[in-house]
């Protein structure tokens, strides 16, 4: 279990890297509570505890819904989608793989 959920965070960091540069290239978000919810995230990570993931990732997303940056990301998302048919493909293409590892992982 512990050299799937490494690949599998391999796999999600590779992803969506080119994604997350570029969304800070257009925008800036509140730092503090934003950066210390995706550290303790990624803290539950490198320690390979599972149920501490979930629940991590769970309150990055409320941290990140509470400061407006899943707003901000999903108008990101629709001006991109309207610029580029690459884009479109390349964010469904990481979302199927994703969840397809999320599935296996987490239902085996």
């Amino acid at each position: 279990m512990k050299r799937a959920l490494e690949e599998y965070m391999t796999t999600v960091e590779f992803h969506y890297d080119p994604y997350v540069k570029e969304f800070f290239l257009d925008h800036s978000v509140p730092n503090g509570p934003c950066v210390e919810a995706a550290q303790q995230l990624d803290r539950s990570c490198v320690h390979h505890l599972q149920q501490k993931m979930l629940k991590e990732q769970q309150s990055m997303l409320a941290v990140f819904g509470s400061h407006g940056v899943l707003k901000i990301m999903a108008e990101f998302d629709k001006k991109k989608e309207a610029q580029s048919q690459l884009f479109n493909f390349y964010v469904a293409l990481n979302e199927d793989d994703i969840t397809h590892i999320h599935i296996h992982l987490c239902y085996p």
